[in-house]
């Protein structure tokens, strides 16, 4: 259940669903992450697909190692978010784990020396972490630091955000600079707000 707190709280509210997320056990966190891959994999859509954006999660997100793994196998072109100076993301093609060191906030991410940059304009699917994310409109709540709201306006991709579905809510507030997800993707299926989509084609 939703704290009774106000709802552009978005301290408090990512303060809940840290804590929310943080109760989840090791072994459901595992099945959860296997899930959402298979879904991701048995989308019709995937094989006309050629380059995702991923992050590459933290211990507390949904794994995406496997994900980056299968679509590496399906020839796939896996591009990953690179921080620039703590403000902006770049964008790096990944081709092997050798080249991935710790970068700032902890978050994995290419090595400088091995980045090979891409442009958002190219993407067909950006996978997007957050702490929260509306199952009404496709609202996301990040980690405040505003990288994605970003970056997001400058990709035509489709933008699926990439959860456990106890961080689905009816609360969120979505403000004018937010961008919201065309998709939701949890352990559970698939969420689509096409009110979202400008190009269907990416459905």
């Amino acid at each position: 259940m939703m704290p009774e707190i106000h709802q552009k709280d978005k301290k408090t509210l990512r303060q809940h669903f840290k804590q929310l997320r943080s109760q989840l056990s090791d072994e459901f966190r595992k099945d959860a992450s296997e899930r959402i891959l298979q879904f991701l994999l048995e989308d019709p859509t995937l094989p006309a697909i050629q380059t995702i954006h991923t992050f590459l999660s933290l211990p507390e997100e949904p794994d995406t190692h496997p994900v980056v793994e299968a679509l590496w196998n399906l020839n796939k072109n896996v591009v990953v978010p690179c921080v620039q100076d703590k403000q902006t993301l770049e964008h790096s093609l990944l081709t092997n784990w050798q080249d991935v060191v710790t970068g700032p906030y902890g978050i994995a991410e290419p090595a400088v020396e091995k980045r090979i940059p891409m442009n958002p304009l190219l993407f067909d699917w950006v996978l997007i972490p957050g702490l929260a994310f509306s199952e009404k409109n496709g609202a996301r709540l990040g980690y405040g630091k505003g990288f994605y709201d970003r970056f997001l306006k400058a990709t035509p991709a489709l933008l699926i955000g990439i959860c456990f579905s106890c961080q689905l809510t009816s609360d969120l507030v979505q403000e004018t600079h937010d961008v919201p997800v065309h998709a939701i993707l949890t352990e559970k299926g698939w969420i689509y707000y096409h009110e979202n989509i400008d190009n269907e084609d990416n459905v």
